[in-house]
C-alpha cells in the first residue's frame, strides 16, 4: 500500500481550497475564452441561417417566374405605365419601362393603304414561276420603294419570276417589307 504524506488546511492553518482555486483562475481564463469563441460562432451561425432563410423567401416571392403578379423581371414590373386608348383607334399603343409620365394625343390624317398592282393581267396562268416579260415588261426596270422613311431602289428584268421579284423585295428591305403572292387567289 502506498503511503502519502497529506497535510490537510486544517492542520497546517493554509486554505488549500482557496490556494487552488487562485492557481486555477489562468487555466479558467483560456477556458472561458473558448467557451465566448464558441458561442460567437454560434450567434454567427444563427445569424447566417437567418439571412439564407430571409434570402430563399425573396427568391421565391420576386424570383418565381410562375406568379407572373410579384415576378420581379415581368412586363408588368418593368413597365408601370397603363395605357388607354379607344377601341375604335386605328393604331396600338403600349407603354414601355422608360416611358414618360403625361398624356399624349396622337392625330390620324390618313390611315395608310396596302400596296397593290393595277393593271389588267390574265390572272388564270399566273404562278410564282410566272416570268415578268409575260407580264409586259421588258428590258431592266428600276422599282423605287420608299417605306418607314426609307427608300431603296431595286432592278428588275423581264427574265426574273414573280418567285424572284418576291425574294429581291424582301432581302433588299431586310423584311420591312413583305411581298406575297397566293397562286390560289393570284393576289
Amino acid at each position: 500500500m502506498p503511503s502519502t504524506l497529506r497535510i490537510t488546511g486544517l492542520a497546517t492553518g493554509l486554505d488549500v481550497d482557496n490556494m487552488v482555486k487562485q492557481l486555477m483562475q489562468a487555466e479558467k481564463t483560456k477556458v472561458d475564452k473558448v467557451k465566448q469563441q464558441r458561442q460567437l460562432i454560434q450567434w454567427r451561425q444563427d445569424l447566417y441561417r437567418e439571412i439564407i432563410g430571409d434570402l430563399n423567401t425573396f427568391k421565391s416571392t420576386f424570383f418565381d417566374v410562375l406568379n407572373k403578379d410579384k415576378y420581379i423581371l415581368s412586363a408588368n414590373s418593368l413597365a408601370p405605365y397603363s395605357v388607354s386608348i379607344d377601341s375604335n383607334a386605328p393604331i396600338k399603343v403600349t407603354a414601355t419601362a422608360d416611358a414618360q409620365a403625361g398624356q399624349y394625343e396622337v392625330a390620324v390624317s390618313q390611315l395608310a393603304k396596302g400596296a397593290t398592282v393595277v393593271g389588267e393581267l390574265n390572272a388564270e396562268n399566273l404562278n410564282l414561276d410566272t416570268k415578268l416579260s409575260s407580264l409586259g415588261l421588258s428590258g431592266i426596270t428600276k422599282i423605287d420603294l420608299t417605306y418607314n422613311g426609307t427608300g431603296t431602289s431595286i432592278e428588275v428584268n423581264g427574265d426574273m419570276s414573280i418567285r424572284d421579284l418576291i425574294n429581291e423585295v424582301n432581302s433588299e428591305t431586310n423584311g420591312a417589307v413583305k411581298v406575297r403572292f397566293s397562286e390560289l387567289t393570284k393576289i
